[in-house]
């Protein structure tokens, strides 16, 4: 099984090759900060099937971003605005929490299920993003040998 490093490595030297040939071949006239984003996110989305594994970086980074924006919507609805959606950002935090203390690994966070809800809301935020996200969550699978599972 390729370690965390490898999947990284493999990653960030695929869209540096990918870079330059699109930069080569006059489809990407330069490096915007757009692109840059949507490589980092892509980064992350490497690591997100390993987040089933309660040793990886991946899963200490999610475990305490659920449990802040949890604290954090408590605190806000507590004392600024008793707003329901600050309640139900809370519960909603605390249920991915709550799930992923009982992951077992290569179950469900380390399929082409997850990635797909993981990677589909990103088109909204960009779809260089997204393909990014995809590209980085599959590579993961197929270095992992899944990708046909």
């Amino acid at each position: 099984m390729p370690s965390s490093k490898t999947h990284l490595t493999v990653y960030f030297m695929l869209v540096a090759a990918a870079s330059i040939i699109l930069v080569n071949e006059g489809y990407l006239e330069r490096i915007s900060a757009t692109y840059v984003g949507a490589v980092l996110f892509g980064a992350v989305y490497t690591m997100l099937p390993d987040i089933d594994i309660p040793s990886s970086k991946i899963r200490g980074y999610a475990a305490k971003t659920l449990l802040a924006v949890t604290l954090a919507s408590l605190l806000a609805y507590a004392t600024f605005s008793p707003k329901a959606i600050l309640i139900y950002a809370a519960i909603i935090s605390s249920l991915i929490l709550y799930a992923l203390w009982f992951a077992r690994h290569r179950g469900f966070y380390h399929g082409k299920t997850f990635g797909l809800i993981m990677t589909l809301p990103l088109v909204f935020v960009s779809i260089h993003v997204m393909v990014f996200a995809a590209f980085g969550f599959l590579l993961h699978l197929a270095l992992d040998g899944e990708l046909n599972s």
